[in-house]
C-alpha cells in the first residue's frame, strides 16, 4: 500500500511507495525538503546463497609438524546490495538538497496550523506596485461626502431664507442668500476636484476610482453632482444673493458729486409721472374701431416716445454718490413702488378687456406693453418690496444696469 501524505508547506498531497519510508525529499511545487512518514526498511535484504561445502582437507600426521605459519583465510567479499526500482513521480530523492534561505527542513511530526502564514522574507514591492495599491478602489469618498453635506445645507439655507422672506426680513435675507452662494462655490470645487482626481486614478488603471464602496456610496456620487446644479441654481435665484450683485452694481456710483440733486429729483418725479400717466391712458383706452378710438391709440403712442426720450435722458446724465442715492430712494421708493404696480395691473386689464387678436397689430402692441410693464414691476419689487430700507443698487433697478459713469 502507497504512502500517502501532504507537504507540510504547500498542502500538496503526495502518494509514493512504502519503500521510501523514512526518507528524504523535496516537493516540486514548492521545494520545501520533508521527512517520508514511516520507518526505514531495508531496501531488498540480502539473502546469503547456500555455498558448497569445503573439500576435506588431509592432516598432516599427528606425529609431523608443520614448521610453516598457516596462511590466513581471507575474508568473503560482501555482494552489493540489489537496488529496488520504485516509481517516484514527485522527484523524491534519499539526497539532502542544498539549504535554502527561505525553507528549512520541515518534520512531518510536527503539528503545523492551518493558518499559519506563508514565509514572505525578502519581498518588498517596488515603488510603481505601492503607487498602485495605494490608487486602487473608489477615489475621494470623503471628499464626496463633505461635497454633499454642503448641498444638503445650502438647500436648507434656501428653505430659511424663503421664510425669512415671507417675514419681511430682508437683512437677514441678504445674509443668508450670501453664506448660501458661498457654500454653493465651496461645493462645487470640492465636486471638480472629486472628478479630476478620479479621473486621474482611472487612468492609471483605478478601474473603481468612479465607483463606491456601497451601492449607496454609488449614488451619493450622482446624487451630489445633481445637488449642487440645483443649489446652484437655487442659490442665485434666493433673494438674498441678489444683494451681491446689487453692490456690484453700486460700485460704479460716483464718489464726487457731478449734478446737484434736485437734477435727480425732477428725473425721478418725471419718472413716476409718466408711468402714472401711461397706467391712466391704458385704463380709459377705447378699442381701436369705437368713436375716438384712433385718437386714444395715438396719444398712447406720443406716451411711448416720451419715455424713450426720458431713458435718453438719463443715459446722459452723471450718476449720483451713495448719499445723494439715499436720500433719492427715501423720497421715492414708495411712488415708484405704487406707480410700477399700477401700470402692470392696467396693461394686464387692457388686454383683458379689448381681448383684440394676437395676430393684429394693435394686439401685437398690447401684449407688448403688456410683458414690459409686468417684467419692471416683478424686478422692482423682487429686489426692492415695501418697507425695504437698502439703497443698493435702486437708482441701476430703477434706470437699467448698462448705466454707465460719465467721464
Amino acid at each position: 500500500m502507497k504512502i500517502e501524505f501532504a507537504c507540510p508547506f504547500c498542502r500538496k498531497p503526495h502518494s509514493v511507495e512504502p519503500e521510501l519510508a523514512g526518507r528524504r525529499g523535496r516537493c516540486k511545487d514548492c521545494g520545501t525538503v520533508m521527512r517520508i512518514p514511516g520507518e526505514r526498511v531495508a531496501s531488498g535484504a540480502h539473502k546469503a546463497t547456500p555455498r558448497e561445502a569445503p573439500a576435506a582437507r588431509v592432516s598432516a600426521p599427528a606425529e609431523v609438524k608443520s614448521t610453516t605459519r598457516p596462511r590466513p583465510r581471507p575474508a568473503p567479499v560482501r555482494e552489493p546490495e540489489p537496488i529496488v526500482e520504485v516509481s517516484d513521480p514527485y522527484g523524491l530523492a534519499d539526497e539532502v538538497p542544498a539549504p535554502s534561505s527561505r525553507q528549512g527542513l520541515v518534520e512531518t511530526g510536527v503539528a503545523e496550523p492551518e493558518y499559519a502564514p506563508l514565509p514572505r522574507a525578502g519581498f518588498e514591492p517596488s515603488a510603481k506596485l505601492k503607487r498602485k495599491r495605494r490608487d486602487e478602489g473608489p477615489w475621494g469618498l470623503q471628499i464626496r461626502q463633505a461635497a454633499m453635506g454642503l448641498m444638503i445645507i445650502v438647500a436648507f439655507l434656501g428653505r430659511v431664507s424663503r421664510g425669512l422672506q415671507r417675514g419681511g426680513q430682508w437683512d437677514a435675507v441678504s445674509y443668508v442668500g450670501t453664506g448660501a452662494l458661498g457654500l454653493c462655490v465651496i461645493g462645487g470645487v470640492l465636486v471638480v476636484i472629486g472628478l479630476v482626481g478620479a479621473a486621474i486614478s482611472f487612468a492609471r488603471g483605478n478601474r473603481l476610482a468612479f465607483s463606491g464602496e456601497s451601492t449607496r456610496e454609488q449614488l451619493d456620487w450622482f446624487v451630489t453632482i445633481a445637488l449642487l446644479a440645483l443649489n446652484l441654481y437655487v442659490g442665485f435665484g434666493l433673494p438674498g444673493t441678489s444683494h451681491i450683485v446689487l453692490t456690484a452694481w453700486d460700485a460704479r456710483l460716483s464718489s464726487t458729486e457731478k449734478a446737484d440733486i434736485a437734477a435727480y429729483d425732477r428725473m425721478l418725479s418725471s419718472t413716476v409721472s409718466f408711468h402714472n400717466r401711461f397706467a391712466d391712458a391704458l385704463e380709459t383706452l377705447p378699442a381701436p374701431t369705437s368713436p375716438g378710438g384712433s385718437e386714444a391709440w395715438t396719444a398712447l403712442g406720443v406716451l411711448a416716445l416720451e419715455g424713450e426720450r426720458l431713458k435718453t435722458e438719463t443715459h446722459s446724465t452723471p450718476l449720483p454718490t451713495r448719499a445723494q442715492v439715499k436720500e433719492l430712494f427715501s423720497r421715492h421708493h414708495a411712488p415708484l413702488l405704487t406707480a410700477f404696480a399700477r401700470t402692470a395691473q392696467a396693461s394686464h386689464d387692457v388686454v383683458a378687456r379689448l381681448n383684440l387678436p394676437a395676430d393684429s397689430e394693435f394686439g401685437q402692441m398690447l401684449r407688448e406693453t403688456e410683458t414690459h410693464c409686468i417684467d419692471c414691476e416683478q424686478i422692482y419689487t423682487k429686489h426692492f418690496p415695501a418697507g425695504a430700507t437698502d439703497s443698493a443698487g435702486w437708482y441701476f433697478v430703477v434706470y437699467g444696469s448698462d448705466l454707465a459713469p460719465q467721464r
